[in-house]
């Protein structure tokens, strides 16, 4: 379950995946009710379609957590996410990195550096504010989290 839907409190909430309407057609099915409620603009389509009318509109934050690594294409969603960002928009990104197992169905590696991914988020306009803390059994994944806050034009 995406964070979104248990924060009613937020004005606009807007969730953007892929299998949107498949979580919200077993909730029906299976409980009778869903979280994913109307008043939550959802698009079900790859985080590495943008969205047009998204561009730039997103003031408040950005949450992607635990969700960079399930996609086909991590680099595109941060590009995407990057331009949904109105400048002094906050991005809540914490994702695994690396998966120093192995990957397993569903996963991929973006990088081993966390250098790296700073550069990225640096590059798409956004200025690092605060590393997060790790939350796995050290040699398990190499994680990554950060606060990040989209810099004015």
């Amino acid at each position: 379950m995406g964070q979104l839907a248990s924060w009613p409190w937020i004005r606009r909430r807007i969730v953007i995946d892929p299998l949107i309407e498949k979580y919200r057609a077993y909730q029906l099915r299976r409980f009778g009710k869903t979280v994913w409620t109307d008043d939550i603009e959802t698009h079900a389509c790859a985080a590495e379609s943008v969205i047009p009318e998204l561009r730039g509109k997103v003031d408040g934050a950005i949450i992607c957590r635990n969700a960079l690594d399930h996609t086909e294409d991590p680099l595109s969603v941060l590009a995407a996410i990057a331009q949904y960002a109105a400048p002094g928009c906050y991005l809540l990104l914490w994702t695994d990195i690396w998966h120093l197992g192995g990957v397993t169905i569903g996963h991929r590696n973006i990088t081993k550096s966390v250098a790296a991914m700073d550069a990225l988020l640096i590059g798409f306009g956004f200025d690092l504010i605060q590393n997060g803390a790790t939350i796995r059994a050290a040699g398990e994944f190499r994680e990554y989290g950060r606060l990040a806050r989209k810099r004015a034009i």
